[in-house]
């Protein structure tokens, strides 16, 4: 069956803006699974040596691992200084990029702790994911073959 782009482009449109909202409900306090006894119901996050076990047992760790030493490993090097070279470097990018990240993640929570905020700031990343799909969801390959 092939759609042409205004159709799916229509019903992209129709399937944002004829589904309910999503409402915000807690659980019961009871229900609340909680990691080593949070503050407040609320789980802790990941301490150090949880997040190494959990990068072990992560699929796409090892994929990005993979890729990396098979891409970027200097070959100039010997092996052990570019392992070096190579981690000295990833860990400057991701120390980087995770506390940019961090940091607009507890600004934006800030900002977000009033119910209006939260509204507002909701319909509006709604309104650029169905500015996005409605604009440049025709540029996707088609499944015809």
């Amino acid at each position: 069956m092939v759609v042409e782009p205004d159709r799916a482009r229509h019903g992209r449109r129709r399937l944002a803006f004829e589904q309910p909202a999503p409402r915000r409900v807690d659980p019961p306090a009871d229900q609340v699974a909680v990691r080593g006894g949070g503050e407040g119901g609320r789980p802790r996050p990941l301490g150090v040596w949880q997040a190494a076990a959990f990068w072990w047992a992560n699929p796409k760790g090892w994929v990005f691992a993979v890729a990396l030493v098979g891409t970027f490993l200097p070959e100039d090097l010997a092996w052990i200084f570019g392992v070096a070279v190579l981690t000295g470097t990833v860990m400057a990018v991701v120390v980087v990029s995770a506390s940019v990240w961090a940091a607009g993640g507890a600004a934006l929570g800030r900002a977000m702790d009033d119910d209006r905020t939260r509204r507002v700031v909701n319909l509006a990343l709604a309104a650029l994911l169905v500015a996005r799909s409605c604009c440049c969801g025709s540029d996707l390959p088609s499944a015809e073959r």
